[in-house]
């Protein structure tokens, strides 16, 4: 998408004439059907009830420590919000992504 040689080149209209104020009229209601999707989504997840886990035990703990590697400050900081997350009763709503460090 965009980077095909066949790809036809955008239309371009003259601002503040007939085609442009359409498509400006069509994108603005576009937006606001979008707008009104994203709180209509906001406002289910807000109002929505998740499972609470409970607290690491101890023997989470234990195998947690028995790692062979210790984690980054920033490795640490991810495990605590996710744990804090999946604690709450909120549905979670978290991606993490990392790379291997090469």
């Amino acid at each position: 998408m965009g980077d095909s040689e066949d790809a036809e080149p955008p239309a371009v209209h003259r601002i503040g004439g007939k085609r442009w104020k359409k498509l400006r009229r069509k994108t603005e209601a576009a937006i606001e059907r979008m707008t009104a999707e994203l709180l209509e989504l906001y406002a289910r997840r807000e109002a929505a009830e998740g499972f609470a886990f409970s607290p690491d035990t101890r023997w989470q703990k234990e195998m947690e420590s028995s790692f062979l590697y210790e984690d980054t400050p920033d490795q640490r900081t991810a495990t605590e919000d996710v744990k804090e997350d999946m604690e709450s009763p909120r549905p979670m709503d978290r991606l993490i992504c990392g790379d291997v460090g090469y």
